[in-house]
Formats: structure tokens, C-alpha cells, sequence
């Protein structure tokens, strides 16, 4: 289980106008392994980049959007931690 919650820091929305957004976020999670006793937890900051394509003023939206985020999971006990980059590309669909 996860959780990305996202801040901009740029970029706003007028009605019924495409727009650019750019901003932060922080990706949040636990894991569950069926047969460790430990649980693997997550925590990755990093920014994003989305393009909003509106269409009326409906809301509705088309949304493309890049991120990119520097993950930090922990390991058992006196292991160190690992990192690992993470570059995301996404398409969708707002209502």
C-alpha cells in the first residue's frame, strides 16, 4: 500500500483552460512479504510535471503527466537501506 500526495508549485487552472502544472510529491508505503517477519516500508520525494488538456467547462480532462523520485527502503535489522530512482510517465483520465 501506497500514498503520493502532491503539492504544485506552479501552474494553475482557469476555467475551461488547458494548463501546466509543476510541483513536488512524496510516495509513502508498506509492504507485506508473505513469509518475512519484517515489514518493508518506503519513502521517496520527488518532483512531477503534469499537462492538463481541458475541454469545456465541464471539468473533465485529459491529464499527461512525468515524475521522477528518489526512493529510500528500509531493510531488516543492521542491513543498510536501499535506493533506487524512479521515473513514472502516465495518461488520464479526470471526470
Amino acid at each position: 500500500m501506497f500514498i503520493e500526495p502532491r503539492l504544485r508549485l506552479l501552474g494553475g487552472r482557469g476555467p475551461a483552460r488547458s494548463n501546466y502544472e509543476v510541483g513536488v510529491l512524496t510516495r509513502a508505503g508498506l509492504g507485506m512479504l508473505g513469509r518475512a517477519t519484517v515489514t518493508p516500508t518506503i519513502l521517496a520525494p520527488g518532483l512531477y510535471v503534469a499537462r492538463l488538456l481541458r475541454r469545456g467547462d465541464s471539468g473533465n480532462t485529459w491529464s499527461l503527466s512525468a515524475s521522477y523520485s528518489r526512493s529510500w527502503i528500509s531493510q531488516p535489522q543492521g542491513a543498510s537501506a536501499e535506493q533506487a530512482d524512479r521515473l513514472s510517465l502516465g495518461l488520464g483520465w479526470y471526470l
